[in-house]
Formats: structure tokens, C-alpha cells, sequence
């Protein structure tokens, strides 16, 4: 484990999961899809787990963009869950509408090996965190935004 104390702090975090970019996988690329995959390393954990991915070609901006605007119509009252959904099957996220008290539910699957591991964590989080959430998926794609035109 500390080596993702190493890492410094995490570009996102919701409940037990930390998530850290390391930049662009081919940041002189011209292509669409090259360039927009973001290398990271990422941690989910829960009481008697933990599982962790790292310097892992995983996530695209797409996505990343995808989510945060599925994210803002989740907190407005538009849509009961928002997913980040990827072409990698190394991390996906569920956070689906609060419940009656103001909880919001949210699922990861998090594996380095997707064909022999399954991994899933369900833990529930605050508005204030699923905001926070939002914040810091706002900072990651000024730092990252999508390039280029498929």
C-alpha cells in the first residue's frame, strides 16, 4: 500500500474509492482515441477488501465527460443514475438517485485482471460528496479535456 501514498493526493475520491491521473497514454498522437486515453491508478476500498489498479491505460476523456454531465442531470433531478460506463473493463461506476433520507448509492467495479477477477463495492455517499464528486471531475477535464474529432 504505499505506493499509492507515493502518489500523492488523489484527482478523484468517492467513499472508498481514490483515483489518480498520470496523463495522456500518447499525448503526441493524432489520432482521436489514442490520444484522449488517459493513464491511471485507482483504488477501491471496503471493510476486509482492498483492490487496486495501477498506471493503467483505463479511462477515456469521453467518458470521463460523459459521466459528469450524467452526474449534474443526476443531482438536478433528471435522471434517476449515472454511469461511467468504459471501453475497458477495468473501472465502471454506478450512483444511482438518493434515497428517501438523501443518500446517494453508488456501485464500482474495480479489477486489474478482467479475466479472472471480478471485483464490486457498494457504499453510500452524501449529496455533499456526490457534488464534491462533480467538482473534481469538472478540474480533471480542464486539466484533460477531449481533443480531436472522431
Amino acid at each position: 500500500m504505499q505506493r499509492f501514498h507515493s502518489l500523492g493526493k488523489p484527482d478523484l475520491t468517492l467513499g472508498g474509492l481514490r483515483l489518480w491521473i498520470h496523463g495522456r497514454e500518447f499525448p503526441d498522437s493524432t489520432d482521436y482515441y489514442d490520444l484522449n486515453w488517459l493513464v491511471i491508478s485507482a483504488i477501491c476500498e471496503a471493510r476486509g477488501a482492498r483492490v487496486w489498479l495501477e498506471r493503467a491505460p483505463a479511462l477515456m476523456t469521453e467518458e470521463l465527460q460523459r459521466w459528469l454531465h450524467a452526474l449534474e442531470q443526476l443531482l438536478q433531478g433528471k435522471r434517476r443514475r449515472a454511469a461511467l460506463d468504459t471501453i475497458e473493463p477495468y473501472l465502471n461506476i454506478t450512483v444511482r438517485d438518493a434515497r428517501p433520507h438523501g443518500v446517494w448509492e453508488v456501485e464500482v467495479c474495480l479489477t486489474p485482471d478482467n479475466v479472472n477477477q471480478e471485483h464490486q463495492f457498494r457504499f453510500e455517499v452524501s449529496g455533499e460528496e456526490l457534488n464534491r464528486l462533480v467538482q473534481q471531475l469538472r478540474g480533471i477535464l480542464e486539466r484533460y479535456p477531449v481533443v480531436g474529432e472522431r
